[in-house]
């Protein structure tokens, strides 16, 4: 499942962000344990311009739901601040971060 984001991730929006979040992937894992598995969450961030500590927060509540839910999560197509802050926050060393969705959703696939 591709969840694609755009623009800034701030205070005014982390709340809604994680509402979605936790929708995909509580739909994620339904689907998982329906007839056709879901293999994960691909965050896409490619159009995501700035991230604060908010977002994080979104991202972290988001990291340990799927966990609960047994489902991988992974971010993809981070760039410039936005990646940066991700780095620097040590998320990349929770959920693993690619360079592109598509390869996110390849590593996802080859874990099944």
């Amino acid at each position: 499942m591709l969840l694609a984001l755009a623009g800034e991730i701030d205070i005014s929006n982390s709340g809604w962000l994680t509402v979605q979040l936790s929708a995909v992937i509580t739909g994620a894992s339904t689907v998982r344990t329906g007839a056709a598995p879901s293999s994960g969450v691909v965050v896409d961030l490619t159009r995501v311009r700035f991230c604060d500590a908010s977002g994080i927060t979104a991202l972290v509540k988001a990291f340990k739901h799927a966990q609960k839910q047994r489902l991988p999560l992974t971010l993809a197509g981070a760039t410039g601040r936005v990646d940066c802050v991700l780095r620097l926050t040590g998320i990349d060393d929770v959920l693993p971060l690619h360079p592109a969705s598509a390869d996110a959703l390849r590593a996802l696939s080859s874990r099944t």
